[in-house]
């Protein structure tokens, strides 16, 4: 977004931190400990309001990445936070180095900094780039695709040009009805009513009032199958560390159960040799990373790469010996929205050399591959009945004695 979409909004409003009644009718102040204030501008480097700017958030799909990354990191402190600065840094640093000549500057605005000079409206800013929708009333933003279940984490704001960029876009319009409106206020008004009986704090609520925060945001169905894990929901309120020790038991449970199916000798101990999982039960994304994480696999090979989202998740969860070829007919393809760009997805993984992806037919692709070399098959493309039986009845001889093959 340009700089000048949040600044201009903030004007119109003249928001301060004591404009929200939300506060005011709670009894409370803010949460930097400051006497009100009105707002900053983002700074725009000298260019009228057209610097560039990104609002970056999450969804659920934030979870369990930064589980896998608190295995590494148990003892920091607030490590949401920590994660996301990582995270966010290394993705500005790697999007300024992706373009030519440029020698661009970032000022990262967390959501976490409560200090007048770097406080921004974060909801405010998602509603003045039509982001999301935000519900003033309730203090509610509501995304597209994630409904409620979103999380915003900071502003960055570069020293770049947002000239692409036309006039700031129409606000979002309501992305709830009449009757989840009625509902939703009515969560909030209790939420508030309890939240004013006991002492507030930055550093986290107590649970029963994550529960009756979290109940507004049941409320707005669009986005319901987005919704956070009990977990990450009840830990996004409270901060509560043993809810994090307790998610990770959990992933280390599942990880067992999965290395001893398909250890070594797990064949000889059971007639089931393929494991099948229902999106209901786990994000498909973490089955993968689960899979990943437990087989520890020399040989990846991904049939149907689209935009490399399943490649990165192979990438991340494998060490250096480990070897990942993805396959795909990218521009090549004729099927309902076309595919994807080659050269894009190829770019995308520039710095992982034991990645391979070529544009390759799922039918053609295979006689490349050595009998039992292959520890995971993932097959993620629009498939058919015939493709699923090709896979059966051709690949399984390609997969080693600790095989998956995901369809």
């Amino acid at each position: 977004m340009k700089v000048s979409w949040y600044n201009d909004y903030l004007k119109e409003l003249g928001l301060a931190t004591d404009s929200t009644s939300y506060l005011e009718e709670a009894g409370d102040t803010h949460a930097s400990g400051e006497k009100p204030f009105t707002l900053a501008q983002l700074p725009d480097y000298g260019r009228d309001g057209n610097a560039l700017a990104f609002i970056i958030g999450n969804s659920k799909a934030m979870w369990p990445r930064f589980l896998s990354w608190l295995r590494d990191h148990p003892d920091v402190k607030d490590p949401v936070d920590a994660y996301t600065a990582e995270t966010i840094d290394r993705a500005i640093a790697n999007f300024i180095a992706g373009i030519p000549a440029s020698n661009a500057t970032a000022n990262t605005f967390w959501a976490n900094d409560m200090s007048p000079e770097r406080l921004v409206d974060m909801n405010r800013a998602a509603k003045a780039c039509a982001l999301c929708y935000f519900s003033d009333e309730m203090f509610l933003s509501i995304h597209p695709t994630f409904g409620s279940w979103v999380a915003f984490r900071a502003v960055v704001v570069l020293d770049m040009s947002a000239s692409h960029l036309m006039g700031p876009p129409s606000f979002l319009p309501p992305l709830l009805s009449e009757e989840e409106t009625v509902m939703a206020k009515a969560a909030f008004n209790e939420a508030l009513r309890a939240s004013s009986e006991v002492e507030m704090s930055v550093d986290g609520m107590p649970l029963h009032l994550a529960h009756k925060w979290a109940a507004m945001r049941d409320c707005v169905s669009l986005g319901s199958e987005h919704k956070y894990s009990k977990l990450q929901s009840e830990y996004h309120y409270t901060k509560n560390a043993a809810l994090l020790k307790q998610a990770l038991e959990e992933e280390a449970g599942m990880y067992a159960q999965l290395a001893s199916l398909f250890s070594p000798g797990a064949r000889e101990k059971t007639d089931c040799s393929h494991v099948s999982f229902l999106r209901a039960d786990l994000e498909y994304c973490q089955v993968l990373r689960t899979l990943t994480t437990a087989l520890k696999p020399t040989k990846i090979v991904e049939y149907g790469v689209l935009h490399g989202a399943s490649l990165q998740i192979f990438a991340e969860n494998t060490d250096s010996t480990s070897e990942i070829c993805g396959f795909d007919l990218f521009e090549k393809f004729q099927g309902p929205g076309g595919g994807s760009r080659h050269d894009v997805v190829v770019g995308k993984f520039a710095n992982e050399s034991r990645v391979r992806i070529e544009v390759r037919d799922f039918y053609d692709a295979p006689r490349e591959l050595e009998d039992e070399s292959v520890d995971i098959l993932h097959i993620d493309i629009g498939n058919t009945g015939d493709v699923f039986e090709y896979a059966v009845t051709h690949l399984v001889q390609k997969l080693s004695s600790r095989e998956v093959m995901v369809l």
